[in-house]
């Protein structure tokens, strides 16, 4: 009988001996596993960042390039502006030019009329004189206005510059992100 309580012994303590190593296996098993998934919690926290910083970035380039568009078309109104501007500015010149040669030929023929014609002329002149002062006035407002708007269409341009700059910025930093 004793050799069978030796056999006994020997199988149980096996018996033991495999169990523990079993459970020893399976607990560096474990312990080998946490870093795999720290791992993959630290790839996916990475994951969420980049998805965060592109979205970000998505939003405002969006928001820049609205901005941007918005400027573009609010120039191309003042552009438009500023051309009307120029041109009433330009008629408005001329009519008074042509106003100040009309005084002028009248004035010469003021010398060579008859008395009753030099009546006409000389109110015609009055009127002229007037008409030139009331341009003169109107030229003056339309050189304002046009100054105003080129002003406008100047400051509009170099906000339509930053708005540029920025979004070339936001993308040299994209670029930069994806290298």
């Amino acid at each position: 009988m004793k050799p069978v309580w030796i056999v006994v012994a020997v199988l149980i303590t096996l018996g033991a001996y495999g169990a523990v190593r079993a459970q020893t296996q399976r607990v560096e098993s474990n312990q080998s596993d946490p870093p795999t998934m720290t791992q993959l919690l630290q790839e996916v926290r990475a994951l969420r960042v980049a998805i965060e910083r592109s979205t970000v970035a998505g939003t405002r380039a969006q928001l820049l390039l609205g901005r941007l568009q918005m400027q573009e078309a609010r120039m191309a109104t003042l552009g438009r502006q500023v051309q009307e501007a120029r041109s009433k500015l330009l008629d408005i010149q001329r009519s008074r030019e042509n106003s100040m040669s009309e005084i002028k030929m009248l004035t010469d023929a003021v010398d060579r009329a008859t008395p009753d014609e030099r009546r006409a002329i000389e109110d015609r002149l009055e009127q002229m004189k007037q008409s030139i002062k009331d341009m003169q006035q109107r030229e003056r407002d339309f050189q304002s206005e046009y100054d105003g708007l080129t002003q406008a269409l100047s400051t509009d341009e170099a906000r339509w510059i930053d708005f540029n700059q920025r979004l070339e910025d936001l993308e040299r930093g994209l670029a930069v992100q994806k290298q």
